[in-house]
């Protein structure tokens, strides 16, 4: 098992030396390569993986300029902790960070929120509905829930797409696909719809590239329990040191558990190892060896 880790941790750092450029250029590639499949179920959702190019630290306005803040929440840096901050690098690594929601719940302010994923991280997106393309639906969803324009060519462009994943449920199947889509330019403003979307943010794709980052999951002590007992506990996990994360209006109380829930696991963290392994980024999932342990 620790082969495996100090193999994956080798793997990540030799991609962080090759930088952005390579790193889209490889993604494009792999899933050009790979090509679309089709995957039937009684149902279907589509999610969106954006990533940019990481941007430096905004310039803050002269104080003599009012400023008109949106109905939206940017986290105060001192209430998060040491390896979550907000306002963009200031150094260390570069390359490209990966766009990430935590979708709301009942414990972080959204009333009546009860869907499979909710309280968890993931990526934008929704059900497909009649009529919908694919393309259509992830467009829709994703300006509904944190309010990107992926429509427009000036602004995203479309990578490809990751292999989809059948999951089966109460209701059926649900086939889960994925587009991944490079952001352009400067970054759109985020704006979390707080039915749906408790906070968002990005964090640099590095920690996806080796296992610095990598933990069994203690979801039991995550949200406030005193011992393990959620059957969620020990499986794989990313601890995602995020950069100017937002959090939605009437979930601002809460950014002290919002923030220790910015946990990559489960579903996601399946598709970011499809979407790795595909490209060439990783030659073994995000925690292979966790996951064998508690198997």
């Amino acid at each position: 098992d620790s082969t495996v880790t100090q193999a994956a941790s080798e793997s990540g750092r030799q991609m962080e030396r090759i930088g952005e450029k390579a790193i889209v250029a490889a993604i494009e590639r792999g899933l050009y390569q790979v090509g679309a499949h089709t995957i039937t179920g009684d149902r279907r959702s589509v999610v969106a993986c954006i990533l940019r190019r990481q941007q430096p630290s905004p310039t803050p306005p002269p104080a003599q300029t009012p400023l008109i803040l949106p109905p939206i929440l940017p986290v105060d840096a001192a209430l998060l902790p040491d390896t979550t901050h907000s306002g963009g690098h200031s150094g260390g690594h570069s390359g490209l960070d990966v766009f990430y929601i935590l979708r709301s719940d009942a414990r972080i302010g959204a009333e009546g929120a009860g869907a499979r994923w909710s309280g968890q991280v993931g990526w934008p997106g929704g059900h497909v509905e009649g009529g919908e393309t694919d393309t259509d639906a992830v467009v829709r969803e994703v300006k509904e829930e944190v309010g990107f324009n992926l429509h427009r060519r000036d602004l995203y462009h479309l990578l490809g797409e990751v292999t989809p994943r059948s999951v089966a449920g109460r209701s059926g199947s649900l086939v889960v696909c994925c587009h991944v889509y490079l952001q352009l330019g400067k970054s759109e403003q985020i704006c979390p719809d707080a039915s749906e979307v408790a906070a968002a943010g990005w964090a640099p794709i590095h920690c996806l590239l080796d296992d610095t980052h990598v933990a069994p999951l203690d979801w039991s002590v995550i949200n406030g329990g005193g011992h393990k007992d959620s059957h969620f506990d020990d499986f794989p996990s990313v601890h995602l040191p995020l950069v100017d994360m937002v959090v939605a209006p009437g979930s601002d109380g809460h950014i002290a558990l919002i923030s220790r829930r910015f946990r990559l696991w489960g579903l996601t963290l399946r598709m970011v190892n499809d979407l790795l392994i595909m490209c060439g980024l990783r030659n073994t999932p995000i925690g292979a060896d966790i996951l064998r342990g508690r198997l």
